[in-house]
């Protein structure tokens, strides 16, 4: 089995997720790392291209620069992934006054070269950028825009630039400037020519960020939200619903682990939810693979290993696989025959011919894959020892036909595996099953040999043997 073969089922997670976010303008995807969010975003947005188009943005991987604002690269990320998604269609015009505005935010003479010192901003990589590249040469507002500004007259480049900048000082709550109304305008257009579809931004690993930007992020979108109630006055177009006109916004952290950073940042004293209840409509979503998942992987290891659930949970605990991915624990449970002997073959009461049942090499195999010492392999196994119940001789049942296969002076179809100082529980095996597991009967005899613990460890070592490292 491949990664992409190693689905977690969560239909009925992203059934619950579809209905919170048709009731939600802007929401929180609360999860803690490791949860599987990713993958539950990615499965999310592939059932839902026909209603939605989703923006999505990694602020954590830019290059911020220290005279630049982490919402400023925001706008030109979201503009470059509306580029990519087709959202800006190539005949989008821009004015000459827009162009030139333009050029002075980017600090640039050309768009063409704003935009590729904003691309290295954003960090994007080789593929993004040749293609943003492509993009770049076919829209006409770029194309339009050859003049450079050194070109222009100096008393008008300069009446220019001095309006410019009063413009960019109107509104600084808002931020309104020539790229958010690129932005707005271009969602505007797309969403009157496809009026059956939502444009959702995602901005992506927002506690993984500077905490002075996360909460940066926030209070401007939490601004566009409340802005014409914090000062009384009746709400525009340009301040209804979310930011640019987007229609949803997620919001994709742990919420617990934002909470945390916003207490340290502005004191244990400052009310958490009363800041990011003017963020989120109403609630947030809370999400976790990690049930569902544990789940999974302990039915692919049974099933790989043929063994009892309850005896692969004996020996295969949550926490070895709570912080390995998804690739990591694939390896470790998948592709087991190569690491052990194919065929062991003993004879049974009947002189017949039987192999041996192979689950417990094959989980000694998972638990060295998943990084445990043969020390701990060893000790698990001899404490599951005595987990039996009525109807199954427990681990037993698998380990002691390998006795039969070790058969010698010191292991001769029995081995003592507990002791007291008078005492000493003892295994032996009656038979080998046409499955290859073994028929076994316990007992209790005096202890008269003070090297059964010596017997139970030259077992597991031959078995030990058995498994490639």
């Amino acid at each position: 089995m491949e990664k992409d073969d190693f689905i977690i089922p969560i239909a009925n997670e992203l059934a619950k997720f579809w209905f919170h976010l048709r009731a939600h303008d802007r929401t929180i995807l609360s999860a803690k790392y490791g949860d599987g969010k990713s993958f539950f975003l990615q499965k999310f947005m592939e059932g839902e291209e026909d209603r939605y188009t989703f923006l999505t943005l990694f602020p954590v991987n830019y290059q911020v620069v220290e005279n630049r604002d982490i919402f400023e690269l925001i706008k030109y990320d979201l503009l470059i992934q509306m580029l990519f998604k087709g959202v800006i269609m190539p005949e989008f015009k821009l004015t000459n006054s827009q162009a030139l505005a333009l050029c002075l935010q980017m600090n640039a003479n050309t768009l063409a070269e704003g935009f590729l010192k904003i691309m290295a901003e954003l960090q994007l990589d080789e593929e993004r950028a040749k293609m943003m590249a492509g993009i770049l040469t076919g829209l006409k507002f770029v194309r339009k825009a050859k003049r450079k500004i050194d070109d222009i007259k100096e008393p008008e480049r300069d009446k220019q630039i001095m309006q410019f900048l009063k413009e960019m000082q109107k509104n600084p709550v808002i931020g309104q400037d020539v790229i958010t109304d690129i932005i707005q305008r271009g969602i505007s257009q797309y969403k009157e020519a496809n009026r059956n579809k939502q444009i959702v931004l995602v901005i992506e690993d927002m506690d993984r960020m500077d905490p002075a930007h996360v909460f940066r992020i926030l209070n401007v979108l939490s601004a566009h939200i409340d802005y014409c109630y914090q000062l009384g006055v009746k709400p525009d177009e340009s301040l209804k619903g979310n930011k640019f006109g987007l229609d949803k916004i997620i919001l994709v952290m742990d919420y617990e682990n934002v909470e945390n950073i916003y207490h340290h940042f502005y004191g244990d004293r400052t009310a958490f939810n009363g800041y990011i209840s003017k963020f989120c409509s109403s609630n947030f979503f809370r999400f976790s693979l990690q049930e569902e998942r544990e789940k999974y992987i302990y039915e692919r290891i049974k099933t790989n290993v043929n063994m009892r659930i309850d005896l692969v949970k004996q020996l295969v605990k949550p926490e070895d696989f709570q912080e390995k991915s998804t690739r990591e624990i694939v390896n470790a449970v998948e592709h087991l025959d190569s690491f052990i002997e194919k065929e062991i073959e003993v004879k049974n009461r009947l002189n017949e011919i039987v192999k041996l049942h192979t689950g417990i090499l094959k989980l000694i195999a998972v638990l060295r894959k998943l990084d445990k010492s043969d020390d701990d392999i060893k000790q698990r196994i001899i404490d599951s020892m005595d987990q039996k119940t009525a109807d199954c001789e427990g681990v037993f049942m698998y380990l002691a036909a390998y006795l039969v296969y070790f058969e010698d002076s010191r292991l001769d179809r029995q081995v003592r595996y507990r002791r007291s100082s008078a005492k000493a529980n003892t295994v032996e095996v009656n038979d080998i099953g046409s499955d290859g597991t073994a028929r076994v009967s316990f007992y209790i005899t005096s202890n008269d040999d003070n090297r059964t613990d010596e017997y139970v460890n030259v077992l597991l070592d031959r078995l030990l043997g058995l498994v490639a490292k």
